[in-house]
Order: C-alpha cells, then structure tokens, then sequence
C-alpha cells in the first residue's frame, strides 16, 4: 500500500515540474541568472525526493505518516527558498 502512494506522490510532484519547466521553456524569464535559481530549486527538491521516499518507506510509524511527508519537504523548501533570496540579493549588487 505505502509503495502505490509512494510512487503516485512523486509522480504527480514530477509531472508538475515538468509543466512548470515547459512554461519556463516557451517563456523564458528576463532575470538572466533564472537558469541559477532553477537548479538550485530542482538539486534541493531532488535531494528532499530521496529523503521523503527513504523516510517514508524504511521509517514505519502509521501516526506520523503525514509527518513523515510533510517535514522534509518543510525543511527543505525553508532552506531552498533562503538559498535562493540570498543569491538574488548577491547578484542584485
């Protein structure tokens, strides 16, 4: 059961990056260091990927599932959006 909703989760979450990456495809943005924050955002979220799935699928506490899921992907989109304001403030200057 747990394997079925952990594959149907990072599809979706995989199929809707790949919406946004066409959008940006067709419509490139006019901030010339984009490419930067994209790869930093997609390293990060790749790296939350294989942490959530190992958590989810090798830490077995049925209470905290939602827990399980939803703190990595706290903790990391904290770091990853800090990460980002803090190069687009050094590449402002």
């Amino acid at each position: 059961m747990v394997m079925g909703v952990v594959g149907l989760m990072f599809g979706g979450i995989g199929g809707s990056f790949l919406v946004q990456d066409e959008k940006n495809y067709l419509r490139p943005s006019q901030d010339k260091m984009h490419w930067w924050y994209t790869h930093i955002a997609s390293m990060g979220d790749s790296y939350n990927s294989a942490v959530t799935g190992f958590i989810v699928v090798n830490i077995q506490i049925q209470q905290f599932i939602w827990v399980q899921w939803g703190l990595p992907a706290t903790i990391s989109g904290t770091l990853i959006g800090s990460t980002i304001r803090k190069y687009k403030i050094q590449f402002a200057k």
